[in-house]
């Protein structure tokens, strides 16, 4: 189902209406970019270098996945639009206004995605990073930095929502990751 690399070796524990939920986790490693860094970039993530390329965390996990039979997107939920969601495969060096949002085409996940966001107050925050989908099934996946991001408690109530809508523990994945000068 994962990539190698994402196989889940250990759990991180919710608690989801009174019952305690463990998710897989996995842990991964990259190497820093030492090349130009981007201008533009969201927040303060760091470049890191993925097969030559400068990208995200999130983009090298969306890579690991797509290169699996995964499809996926990066999704980006800002507080002022909270309703509608960037859907991103790729990072451009320019402000996020002017990324390429690729919504997803096909309606039964949109559905699913919508639901899960009704079922979450009607809106997109606390919407895990990535949203993968492979034949019947569906995979959000919160991506966080080893040792300087913890789950925020909007991402908390985003696996409730989906709890409620009828997904477990087996449609999420958290990937912990590191950046290392040298791997």
């Amino acid at each position: 189902m994962f990539p190698k690399i994402l196989k889940p070796k250990t759990v991180e524990q919710f608690l989801i209406d009174g019952n305690i939920v463990e998710v897989p986790k996995s842990r991964v490693s990259f190497k820093l970019w030492e090349g130009v860094p981007f201008k533009h970039k969201p927040k303060e993530l760091p470049i890191l270098n993925f097969k030559g390329k400068a990208m995200f965390a999130q983009l090298a996990i969306l890579n690991l996945l797509s290169k699996h039979g995964w499809n996926v997107s990066w999704i980006i939920v800002q507080e002022k639009t909270p309703l509608t969601p960037i859907f991103l495969n790729q990072w451009i060096d320019l402000p996020l206004k002017n990324q390429i949002n690729q919504p997803i085409s096909e309606s039964y996940i949109r559905e699913t995605l919508n639901e899960v966001a009704n079922t979450n107050n009607g809106n997109f925050m606390g919407c895990w990073d990535l949203f993968a989908w492979k034949d019947d099934g569906f995979l959000f996946v919160e991506t966080k930095q080893s040792k300087i991001e913890s789950i925020e408690s909007s991402k908390n109530k985003w696996i409730k929502a989906a709890f409620k809508y009828g997904l477990n523990q087996d449609n999420f994945l958290i990937v912990e990751w590191e950046a290392k000068n040298n791997i």
